[in-house]
C-alpha cells in the first residue's frame, strides 16, 4: 500500500489487516524525541529549508499546516510531524517510510543542538489478523483463567478487554498494550512503545546512531512480540479453546 494509493493521514492508523496467514500489520509507526521543544519552529517552511521535506511534499505539507493550543502538526505525506512543547513526534503509515521518520528526526536535531534531549520513545501500533473468529471471546478467557479475581459472570454480554504490561530494563523501558477495542473480533489490537532515557552524564553523542539503532530495536521488538500474540490466540482455536 503506498502512500500515492491512499487518502489517509500519516497521523492516525488505517485499519488495515492482512488477510490468510495471521501476521503483524503495522498500521503506525513513531519516533517521539523528548526535550524543550518550540513548536513554533517546526513549520514546514524550516524542515523544506532543511532538506527534512522536498519540493515535492512541501504543497501537502504547507496545506495540512495548522496550530493547535498545545501542538502544531503538519502532513508531509509520507509522514506526519507533531511538535509539542515537551516532545516532536514523527510518525508514518507506511512500512517503507520506517527509515525515513528515523531520518527526518535525525536532520531536525542535527540543526537542533541546544535542545537538551531527554528520552527517546519508539512506537508502533498494530492490528493482528488471527484465525479466531472472535479474539476477544479467547483473550477475556484468558484473563478469566489466570483467577486474578475476575470470574465468568465478569464476561456477560460482549466485554471488552485490555492488558497492559510495562517492564523496566537497565537502559530502557516497555510499554505493551494487547486489547480488542478494534471493530473486528478476529483482530487483536497490540500498542508497543519502547522508551529509552538519555543520562544527563551522556553529554555529547550521536544522535543518529542512537536514533537508527534504538528505532530498530524497538520495532523489531513489537513485531516479534505481536507473533507471538497471533501464535497464543490461534493455538486456542486449534486446541478448541475459543472460535
Amino acid at each position: 500500500m503506498s502512500e500515492e494509493s491512499q487518502e489517509k493521514s500519516s497521523s492516525g492508523a488505517t485499519g488495515e489487516v492482512v488477510q490468510g496467514v495471521p501476521q503483524p500489520v503495522f498500521d503506525l509507526w513513531q519516533v517521539a524525541v523528548f526535550g524543550a521543544i518550540d513548536p513554533r519552529q517546526h513549520s514546514p517552511v524550516w524542515y523544506k529549508l532543511i532538506c527534512a521535506i522536498s519540493e515535492a511534499e512541501s504543497p501537502r505539507a504547507m496545506g495540512t499546516f495548522a496550530i493547535a493550543p498545545d501542538h502544531i502538526s503538519f502532513d508531509a505525506g509520507p509522514f506526519a510531524v507533531l511538535a509539542y512543547v515537551d516532545r516532536l513526534e514523527i510518525q508514518t503509515i507506511t512500512a517503507a517510510n520506517r527509515k525515513r521518520i528515523a531520518d527526518v528526526a535525525e536532520v531536525v536535531f542535527r540543526r537542533l543542538t541546544e535542545i537538551p534531549i531527554q528520552t527517546i520513545k519508539i512506537a508502533a501500533v498494530l492490528n493482528l489478523k488471527t484465525k479466531s473468529t472472535n479474539a476477544r471471546e479467547i483473550l477475556v478467557g484468558k484473563i478469566i483463567g489466570a483467577d486474578c479475581g475476575f470470574s465468568s459472570a465478569d464476561a456477560d454480554g460482549d466485554p471488552m478487554c485490555e492488558v497492559i504490561y510495562t517492564k523496566v530494563a537497565t537502559n530502557s523501558g516497555t510499554i505493551i498494550s494487547v486489547g480488542t477495542a478494534n471493530a473486528r473480533k478476529d483482530v487483536i489490537s497490540i500498542g508497543f512503545n519502547r522508551i529509552y532515557p538519555i543520562p544527563v552524564r551522556q553529554g555529547q553523542f550521536d544522535i543518529s546512531e542512537m536514533l537508527h539503532k534504538f528505532s530498530n530495536e524497538g520495532w523489531n521488538a513489537a513485531g516479534e512480540f505481536a507473533a507471538k500474540v497471533a501464535n497464543r490466540i490461534d493455538q486456542a482455536v486449534e486446541v478448541g479453546h475459543g472460535n
